[in-house]
């Protein structure tokens, strides 16, 4: 198997939900301290190890690209990831948050690395499950440190829940995906990846943030 990001050698499994995010929520976990894992088949399963299998993607890609080539785009989400859930406990949540305000250095960069940090999660994903869109412009968003043009991030404040969900993908009559999103959610703090191709006009799009807005303006909305 080769790595979908740069062809190479693919040995290594990246995290469906960030291990940083795990910890944070749910500390030390053990054998003696299991978290109890469920997904849309089985129900339940004791999980002694942040480090388990069941909390990684099934596509494979390379050494190089899960660590050195992404990993500021992990260490950009790590940080947004506790700075905006500590936001998202004040009683009275914000409609929306200033980017500026997680990252006051730099802002647009590292926003461009919360970003990156979907492409490869939702790459991944599109492996896995045989989703009909290229990959080849996921790989190129990675590898160029450049936006993907078709898709935006969507911010939620929720109820307690942690976990990221399959896809729901919409294809058109030629067989290629016109619309697919899912969703990412981690204590308070959830997060709508979105794939539209340009002839899609959604509702879901409006107040969806990509990189090429050039704001710092997060809007915040609220989810169950």
């Amino acid at each position: 198997m080769n790595c979908w990001i740069c062809g190479a050698e693919a040995v290594s499994r990246e995290h469906t939900i960030k291990k940083s995010d795990l910890k944070s929520v749910y500390g030390d976990v053990s054998q003696n301290q299991p978290l109890f894992y469920s997904n849309d088949k089985r129900k339940n399963l004791p999980v002694g190890s942040l480090k388990s299998q069941r909390f990684t993607s099934p596509a494979k890609i390379c050494e190089i690209c899960n660590t050195t080539r992404t990993q500021p785009h992990d260490r950009a989400w790590e940080q947004f990831s506790t700075e905006m859930r500590l936001t998202l406990r004040k009683s009275a949540v914000p409609k929306s948050v200033r980017a500026n305000s997680i990252f006051p250095y730099d802002t647009h960069r590292m926003m461009l690395n919360i970003h990156l940090y979907f492409i490869k999660l939702f790459g991944c994903h599109i492996a896995t499950e045989k989703i009909p869109i290229d990959l080849a412009g996921f790989s190129s968003s990675i590898m160029n440190g450049k936006s993907h043009p078709n898709v935006h991030l969507r911010f939620w404040r929720i109820a307690q829940r942690v976990g990221m969900s399959n896809i729901e993908a919409l294809i058109a009559d030629n067989g290629d995906c016109a619309f697919a999103k899912w969703l990412y959610e981690i204590e308070n703090l959830a997060v709508t990846v979105m794939y539209a191709s340009p002839s899609e006009k959604r509702v879901v799009l409006v107040n969806a943030w990509h990189p090429r807005l050039a704001t710092n303006k997060l809007v915040i909305h609220k989810l169950g």
